[in-house]
């Protein structure tokens, strides 16, 4: 196995331990994981497309709807148009999305089943440089 797939499979592997650690902490919002998922993507006061969304979620466009729907009828985010091209939805956090989201996080935090807290303030910095690269890449 190269150093890449070893990686990749570590990154899979935590992003999987992640899941089950956020399906824990969503389960008293009554949300699902993904809808959790969803409230942490979004960015306080930011928009994204849903298409972006759907691209994020690595799912089908009506399973996106779906869960923007339940997400809206639950007050935890709002759909709007772009204004520049009235085809395209955004969707954003409401105030009660914002403030779940920020417990959704806190909780994941206080609970820290990955063990991220045990960290020294070096790796913390290297991981989130790491993070962002490949965020943003």
């Amino acid at each position: 196995m190269t150093e890449t797939s070893e990686l990749y499979r570590g990154t899979i592997l935590l992003s999987l331990r992640m899941r089950c650690s956020l399906a824990k902490v969503c389960d008293p919002f009554n949300l699902t994981p993904v809808q959790g998922m969803v409230l942490i993507m979004l960015e306080p006061e930011q928009s994204m497309t849903m298409n972006k969304l759907t691209c994020m979620l690595g799912c089908d466009a009506s399973n996106t709807t779906g869960l923007v729907d339940r997400l809206e009828s639950q007050d935890m985010i709002t759909r709007s148009k772009d204004p520049s091209d009235k085809r395209v939805s955004m969707i954003s956090l409401s105030d009660n999305g914002v403030n779940t989201r920020e417990e959704l996080l806190k909780e994941l935090s206080h609970k820290d089943k990955l063990n991220l807290g045990s960290l020294s303030e070096e790796q913390h910095s290297v991981m989130k440089t790491i993070m962002t690269v490949c965020h943003h890449g």
